[in-house]
């Protein structure tokens, strides 16, 4: 699995902004995780720096990565 999360954020990170928009709107992101992606890949923030934004324990950002990298790896890739 963590094999298809790093392509799917190496494609997120190398795509433009409308193929990055098309693509997590067809994967059906929640406002919060379409949230925090945006602020990972667009923004460019750490993983720490957004918990503290969310007053939430880096592990809570982390399972939330992955659950957004394997709906968007769904939809490149099957």
């Amino acid at each position: 699995m963590e094999k298809n999360r790093k392509k799917a954020r190496a494609w997120l990170k190398s795509s433009t902004l409308t193929e990055y928009k098309a693509i997590t709107t067809e994967a059906k992101l929640t406002p919060r995780q379409q949230d925090i992606l945006d602020k990972i890949i667009i923004s460019d923030y750490s993983q720490q720096k957004l918990a503290m934004e969310y007053h939430e324990d880096v592990s809570c950002i982390k399972r939330a990565l992955r659950q957004i990298y394997d709906k968007v790896y769904l939809v490149l890739f099957k």
